[in-house]
């Protein structure tokens, strides 16, 4: 198995057939150039690894044709944040320790769908409305700071004078 930021690879072996494997490979690719190129010399490392035997390679390489592909004009610099979420790593453990019946691939292919429907509710859950949000957590400071004064100048601790 080898990963980096970029990329995550690793031998599957199937549940039936012992010595029936294949590689698999997941790539998102940071739209940075100096970045690139350390995840095609990771690819290359694999490939060494890999040999001849049977791969798969899931990709986004995250290439744009023009700036117009950017949000708002601006490059984004893509990354799953969510990754970085408390639960992250409990969700995908919990997806892959599900018992399923079927041969490898079909297996695969359904836990995949299963991990990217409980990624989109943490998404969800955790990220979206985010401008809502932070207005309502802005709101939510101003109304404690505003007490927090008045509750000092009812204190007499805060005098107030006026030129």
């Amino acid at each position: 198995m080898a990963k980096s930021d970029q990329h995550i690879s690793c031998e599957v072996v199937g549940s039936l057939h012992k010595d029936e494997k294949f590689y698999l490979t997941a790539i998102y690719g940071i739209n940075h150039k100096e970045s690139r190129r350390e995840l095609w010399k990771n690819l290359r490392d694999d490939c060494v690894t890999v040999g001849g035997s049977p791969t798969i390679v899931g990709r986004d390489f995250n290439v744009m044709r023009s700036v117009d592909e950017a949000m708002g004009g601006n490059l984004p610099n893509k990354e799953y944040f969510w990754k970085k979420h408390e639960n992250c790593m409990e969700i995908v453990k919990g997806v892959w320790k599900e018992e399923m019946q079927g041969h490898g691939l079909d297996i695969l292919h359904r836990k995949m769908k299963m991990l990217n429907g409980k990624l989109r509710e943490l998404n969800e859950a955790s990220y979206s409305h985010i401008s809502t949000r932070v207005l309502e957590k802005y709101h939510e400071l101003s109304v404690i700071q505003t007490e927090f004064v008045y509750a000092f100048l009812d204190a007499g601790t805060i005098r107030c004078w006026c030129f």
